[in-house]
């Protein structure tokens, strides 16, 4: 799988060509699933350093997303609820 910006195809080569606005760390946004490492912000959209657009991270992926969408789905909605406990009345 590919990963090349949707607008301009441009590659990245593992370099730490995204910052973080929250907390000013560079690092590689392939690398770490649009998360960053130093305060784990986590972004829908990343943007390409060549042509400045502005895409869904997986958009990205040609070939169709990694199996991280469900994060993206989590972190949409949340995670899925827990199943409440069944309660027991007394003489059951």
């Amino acid at each position: 799988m590919k990963i090349r910006c949707p607008q301009c195809r441009w590659a990245p080569d593992g370099g730490p060509h995204w910052s973080c606005d929250r907390c000013r760390e560079s690092f590689d946004t392939f690398a770490t699933n649009a998360q960053c490492p130093g305060c784990g912000q986590n972004w829908l959209e990343t943007q390409c350093p060549k042509c400045a657009h502005w895409a869904l991270h997986e958009d990205w992926f040609d070939g169709g997303p990694p199996a991280w969408q469900e994060l993206e789905e989590e972190l949409l909605v949340g995670p899925a609820p827990k199943p409440a406990p069944a309660i027991s009345r007394p003489g059951e």
